[in-house]
């Protein structure tokens, strides 16, 4: 969870944001043409889309994304996650809300989720103070709603006041691009304890069955003992960047 006393999150703003599915067509941009919206409205927008997805944490990982959103080869479903790994790669409360509250849900079995499970969450932890923050009773209630509704704008979710789950998985080229984002941030000595492995919502499992398939060991290599699976990729990461935008040609 979050321990941080000062939480810089853009998950209010991005949640309210109606152009969200033009996100990677506004990555430093530095104007917007936003209906009924003043300029001061515009620039929040902008900055709020520029530091979630235009800031990383390497070259490696700016080169990845943006080859990924791109491309031709990854779906319009894939982009979301891509968009998603950014996501919890950039902002720690949105990571910790999606890691350590959204995805218990998913795996209680549940298809429903609303606000009243953030907020139960955020109450919990700023009680356990694992959440340093003097937010009031509106406070929690809009961050709740807003990261709802960011789930909803990614594909996670659909559905109004009960949001409901959406699966999510989106097939083999978005697994084969997960394992390069992994390579980048340097964590595949074990993807199973890797922070992003929660985004998959997949099984133990069913992760082994789907790493079987041909799409992906062509991809990648593999090894599972125990609880650790390793992956290696077989491309560089510049040229697995480089096939994702040779899709355009």
């Amino acid at each position: 969870m979050v321990k941080n006393g000062t939480i810089k999150s853009n998950i209010n703003i991005l949640g309210g944001f109606e152009g969200f599915d033009r996100i990677p067509d506004l990555l430093g941009a530095t104007s917007l043409s936003l209906n009924e919206r003043t300029e001061a409205s515009a620039k929040r927008y902008l900055n709020a889309i520029n530091e979630t997805f235009n800031k990383f944490h390497s070259k490696e990982v700016e080169l990845l994304f943006k080859a990924a959103l791109q491309s031709r080869k990854l779906s319009e479903e894939a982009k979301k996650r891509v968009m998603a790994l950014q996501f919890i790669a950039g902002d720690p409360l949105f990571q910790s809300l999606f890691i350590d509250c959204f995805i218990p849900v998913v795996n209680s079995g549940r298809i429903t989720i609303s606000k009243h499970d953030v907020i139960a969450y955020i109450d919990e932890n700023i009680r356990l103070d694992t959440l340093n923050v003097t937010w009031s009773r509106e406070t929690i209630d809009t961050v709740s709603r807003k990261f709802l509704s960011v789930l909803k704008k990614l594909n996670f979710l659909d559905g109004k006041v009960k949001k409901t789950l959406v699966d999510t998985y989106t097939g083999p080229d978005f697994l084969v691009f997960f394992h390069y984002w992994l390579q980048a941030f340097n964590e595949t000595s074990n993807a199973l304890t890797s922070r992003f492995f929660p985004l998959l919502m997949v099984s133990k499992e069913k992760y082994l069955f789907l790493l079987k398939q041909e799409a992906i060991r062509n991809k990648i290599d593999w090894s599972y003992s125990g609880d650790k699976v390793q992956v290696s990729t077989k491309l560089t990461l510049d040229e697995y960047a480089d096939e994702l935008s040779n899709r355009l040609r």
